[in-house]
């Protein structure tokens, strides 16, 4: 990325991008820092650092980033069906599959509530 780039994708962000969780003061008098990359657990700025990224992308990135084994299972899915809600009794595979999963790694005896049923 070009210097003229960063600051051109800097300036929209001032005008037009409303950042949660931030002193305004400070982002008028500093501006943004632009993450232009990232590979494992580390984020890169347009000036080239490396940092590492403590709180995974918001604790959504928990598995690094550039992962190319989830990019490829992620590839297939969207390809086959991206998504499709659970309303009026319907499933995905992918849905069937986590829910089996999630009840496997459940701790024994826990229990699992569904409205007025609880499943052990």
């Amino acid at each position: 990325m070009t210097p003229s780039d960063a600051a051109r994708l800097k300036a929209l962000d001032r005008d037009h991008y409303l950042h949660p969780f931030t002193d305004f003061k400070a982002l008028g008098n500093e501006g943004s820092r632009l993450i232009t990359g990232a590979h494992g657990v580390y984020i890169e700025d347009d000036e080239g650092r490396q940092i590492l990224d403590a709180m995974a992308g918001l604790w959504c990135v928990n598995l690094g980033y550039g992962r190319q084994e989830l990019v490829d299972a992620a590839t297939r899915q969207l390809q086959q069906l991206p998504y499709y809600n659970s309303f009026f009794k319907t499933t995905n595979p992918p849905a069937a599959a986590l829910a089996e999963t999630a009840r496997r790694l459940q701790a024994r005896g826990a229990t699992i509530s569904a409205t007025k049923e609880t499943f052990t």
